[in-house]
């Protein structure tokens, strides 16, 4: 005889399910912490990834910030000024320019090209605090291409200059092209519009803004974006350094000879923070921010490209030392005068990666935050004959 089959009591159901919905909840509780864990760390790696990004590139501008300028900086045309003209639409490489227009310093009263120029405060304002805007300068570090190519006599990085010609601010430079090596206007390594030229020879130095190249000569036509081109007698002008008077005129080497001068390419890299403009153009509430880096001053020829993502602050202090006037060091300076511009002997530089998603893993850690920051002594700012610094910051009272 079969015994009669029993089935769980409703007690015993209850306290089952009981159990069971617990197990469930602490199982989806253990998931959703691992989830939110997990989402913590990866946006911690990558804000401070784009931290870093944003450091190591600084770093490498900084150590080359002056080379080849004289210690004084170059002076510059009143007029010269950077421009920059926003890109939004979705079709095109989206960028934002500098929320402040950018300026030469001024120093002894001229408009002068120094290896750090900073600018305090001048940037967008990112969660209620304002940033700074940086602007590096030294001369093209290429190496002598001759060394690949022995039968050559004349580098790429130092072009003689053969002939000149002038007329107004328009300023035509002719080289060596059978000495030249690689060609001035090589499409890897040669010249292009928008590039920048330091004419120098023992008159001085001046800068031009390329605005055309051909095999033999470059042309720094009037009219540039930068309005460096400018006549003679123009503070700051090319035709100055060449020694041309008013008019049009023609040096060579053989009618009126030239100075011996030397062309080289100048980059100026400036450094500030702004807004993706596509996602503002969306009408986000996000508005991630990103670090820009504009090189030279003409977004026609060269547009801003962000060089990291979610950087929401950008600043920038800066050590002088003056042994000439018997002062000592001045750390931390966050607003120069124009006396102190060349006494730069070490430039702190600081930025914040924050991310723009949100995580409740950690109690008030919802927006990651990763504060980074390098010092760093351009050797072609740190280490020369302290006593020619007595021209740059005038009498030492």
């Amino acid at each position: 005889m079969k015994k009669p089959q029993r089935g769980f009591t409703l007690v015993e159901l209850l306290v089952a399910v009981s159990l069971g919905l617990l197990v469930m909840g602490a199982g989806v509780v253990v998931y959703q912490q691992a989830q939110a864990s997990a989402t913590y760390v990866s946006q911690r790696t990558a804000v401070q990834a784009n931290a870093r990004a944003a450091i190591n590139q600084l770093g490498q501008n900084l150590n080359l910030a002056g080379y080849g300028l004289p210690i004084g900086g170059v002076v510059v045309p009143s007029a010269a000024v950077f421009t920059c003209t926003n890109s939004s639409g979705s079709s095109t490489y989206a960028y934002n320019c500098p929320a402040s227009a950018l300026a030469f310093p001024v120093t002894s009263g001229n408009a002068t090209l120094t290896g750090v120029m900073g600018g305090y405060l001048p940037g967008v304002i990112i969660n209620g605090n304002q940033t700074d805007v940086l602007m590096i300068a030294y001369v093209d570090s290429s190496p002598n291409f001759y060394q690949d190519n022995p039968s050559v006599t004349l580098g790429f990085d130092s072009h003689p200059l053969l002939q000149a010609t002038v007329s107004g601010g328009t300023t035509t430079l002719y080289f060596d092209t059978a000495n030249t090596y690689p060609a001035i206007n090589d499409a890897q390594w040669g010249f292009k519009p928008g590039d920048l030229v330091m004419v120098s020879n023992s008159s001085g130095e001046a800068i031009g803004e390329v605005t055309s190249v051909t095999a033999s000569y470059l042309q720094l036509a009037s009219g540039d974006a930068m309005s460096l081109n400018q006549p003679h007698g123009t503070s700051g002008s090319v035709p100055n350094v060449l020694g041309f008077a008013s008019g049009t005129e023609t040096y060579n080497a053989t009618t009126n000879p030239l100075l011996a001068t030397t062309v080289n390419r100048v980059y100026i890299f400036s450094y500030y923070a702004q807004t993706d403009p596509l996602l503002e153009a969306s009408g986000t509430s996000a508005n991630p921010t990103r670090l820009y880096r504009m090189v030279n001053g003409d977004s026609s020829k060269n547009p801003p490209v962000p060089v990291a993502e979610q950087i929401s602050n950008l600043t920038f202090t800066y050590n002088l030392f003056n042994s000439v006037c018997g002062g000592g060091l001045l750390a931390n300076q966050e607003i120069l005068t124009t006396s102190q511009i060349g006494l730069i002997k070490t430039v702190n530089a600081s930025v914040t990666g924050a991310s723009t998603l949100k995580t409740t893993a950690v109690p008030g850690q919802a927006i990651q935050q990763v504060p980074l920051s390098t010092s760093v002594s351009p050797r072609n700012l740190s280490f020369y004959d302290s006593y020619s610094s007595t021209t740059l910051v005038g009498s030492c009272s």
